[in-house]
């Protein structure tokens, strides 16, 4: 088994969300290496389809001991 931990995070704030409205986060993984993930997140406002933020993480795959 293994664990994933973030090597390298970012997180873009483009627009708000007021409390108590619905959000949306989509990820997807672009690619996969033996030992790395490369994923990208969206996440929006569901009445508008706004974007609120967009990041890019990095993530490293290591064994469980």
């Amino acid at each position: 088994p293994t664990v994933g931990r973030s090597v390298d995070l970012s997180i873009s704030y483009q627009s708000l969300a007021k409390s108590g409205e619905m959000i949306i986060a989509e990820s997807i993984v672009q690619k996969t290496t033996r030992n790395l993930a490369f994923v990208n997140t969206r996440i929006y406002r569901k009445t508008d389809n706004m974007t609120i933020a967009t990041g890019q993480d990095t993530k490293t795959f290591l064994p469980i001991e």
